[in-house]
């Protein structure tokens, strides 16, 4: 059988290098193939996802505008949490104060109906 003929019966073609593939024993070569994968499907679901990425990239007013606007956000979602969470202890410490006060009580009233 020649080489020709068993491409025929066997519909064997030659294994171009398709780039890196994830059963490689090479982890950032697994990670690129990932990559590649994920970036393919990607673009299969939407194929204008990476038009407008470009096209968001293009226009370069609006994205630090969001970006301060977004630091802004954190930074007070930070010092309200900061302020609350302090506040939030305190109100538990003073429940459980309040609980253990309430447990003494009790077992000071036990202890006189015992005695």
């Amino acid at each position: 059988m020649t080489p020709q003929t068993r491409k025929l019966y066997l519909c064997e073609e030659k294994t171009q290098d398709k780039g890196p593939t994830v059963d490689s024993a090479d982890l950032e070569e697994r990670i690129a193939a990932r990559r590649l994968r994920i970036e393919n499907r990607v673009a299969q679901q939407n194929p204008e996802f990476f038009d407008q990425k470009v096209e968001d990239d293009d226009d370069g007013t609006k994205l630090p505008e969001i970006s301060k606007e977004q630091v802004e956000m954190s930074m007070q979602r930070i010092v309200n949490l900061c302020r609350n969470g302090n506040a939030f202890i305190s109100n538990i410490k003073v429940a459980c104060d309040a609980r253990e006060n309430l447990r003494r009580l009790e077992e000071d009233e036990l202890n006189l109906i015992r005695t």
